[in-house]
């Protein structure tokens, strides 16, 4: 059912020590939607994200996935997930492309036998669409940065999740290969109706893609959808004309620039 909802943030608070890095966050998220999650660096977007997955567990308030507070929840399967520091990073990690993309098949299985058919042609599927199969038998410390982005987004993708969490997923793509994974973005969320949480910096693009956007500075100074926040007098106000319009993209940035001038 689409109006199922896949998440719930309800009055969350978290701080590092005494420094509150979260307020009072609370939101729901429908199933099939595509939620941006934005903000200014230290506005506690990775910490939420942190929260969602599991990783940490809220000071005040809950977070419920499919239904069930996260640190009862045991069907992780469901949810993919892409951080934004990973330890396959390292130089001379000592696997092959494969071995890490198989990785992202474990969850689902109950024990690890190896890799059957039906599991390479899912992996060569994904390792396809983002133009990386011809790199299968490499090492993975022998990529570039932008290759290594792309294994990873295989691995977060391979197992096919009812939830997708990306944490900055762009750093490092050149656009061509951007484009690309916005298109197998949107094929998920459109055909097969999975929930896509992505923190990006991306404001100009990501737009055109997501159907809601979370605007956070510790607290949420916005939720809902774009076209909602490109209306907003109250948004107007907080970030002033050019800003918001940028985030928008609705207009020429130098016709702005020459309003604001004219009106100085």
């Amino acid at each position: 059912m689409m109006d199922e909802n896949v998440l719930s943030v309800k009055d969350v608070y978290f701080s590092y020590n005494s420094f509150e890095v979260l307020s009072g966050i609370s939101f729901d998220l429908k199933k099939g939607s595509f939620l941006a999650i934005v903000g200014p660096n230290g506005s506690g977007k990775t910490t939420l994200v942190r929260l969602i997955t599991g990783l940490l567990k809220p000071q005040r308030g809950d977070v419920y996935i499919f239904g069930e507070r996260t640190f009862l929840f045991k069907d992780w399967y469901r949810i993919g997930y892409l951080p934004q520091k990973n330890y396959f990073s390292e130089n001379h990690f000592p696997a092959k492309v494969k071995e890490i993309v198989a990785l992202g098949l474990l969850s689902k299985k109950r024990s690890w036998k190896g890799i059957y058919r039906p599991d390479l042609k899912t992996m060569d599927r994904y390792l396809d669409l983002l133009g990386i199969l011809d790199l299968k038998e490499k090492f993975f410390g022998e990529l570039s940065g932008g290759q290594r982005q792309r294994v990873l987004l295989a691995k977060a993708l391979v197992n096919e999740p009812e939830l997708l969490i990306l944490d900055e997923p762009l750093a490092a793509l050149d656009p061509e290969t951007r484009e690309k994974f916005f298109d197998i973005l949107e094929g998920l969320n459109k055909k097969k109706s999975t929930t896509i949480i992505m923190i990006t910096h991306d404001t100009g693009t990501i737009g055109r893609y997501a159907s809601s956007m979370l605007y956070l500075d510790k607290r949420v100074i916005f939720f809902g959808t774009f076209q909602s926040f490109c209306e907003s007098e109250a948004m107007t106000e907080y970030f002033g004309e050019y800003t918001q319009h940028l985030i928008c993209h609705r207009h020429n940035t130098e016709d702005i620039f020459r309003k604001s001038y004219k009106h100085g």
